[in-house]
């Protein structure tokens, strides 16, 4: 439980970090989400790609990116991260 109190920790500075950066001419790269894992990293790689989304100017993608971010912040647990992953192994050694 401790864990996903430091994700949620990590996923609202993240998304604070967003707003105050959005406006800026910083340029953020994946690079900048490496040492993070699970549902923090998934969040922060979500969040880079709505800011080159709102540079762009491209409001659909902004819009979509901003509901998985939502999402992502609501639902996301590392516990069906790894649940997913294991459904996709399961189905790739089903697949052979």
């Amino acid at each position: 439980m401790r864990d996903n109190k430091n994700y949620k920790m990590i996923i609202i500075k993240g998304i604070t970090i967003s707003f105050l950066l959005a406006g800026s001419t910083v340029v953020l790269a994946k690079d900048d989400c490496a040492d993070l894992t699970g549902c923090a990293k998934k969040a922060c790689e979500v969040n880079l790609e709505l800011l080159a989304s709102k540079r762009q100017g491209n409001s659909h993608k902004v819009a979509g990116l901003s509901k998985a971010l939502n999402n992502i912040n609501a639902y996301c647990t590392n516990d069906g991260l790894k649940a997913e992953l294991q459904q996709k192994i399961d189905d790739t050694n089903s697949e052979i």
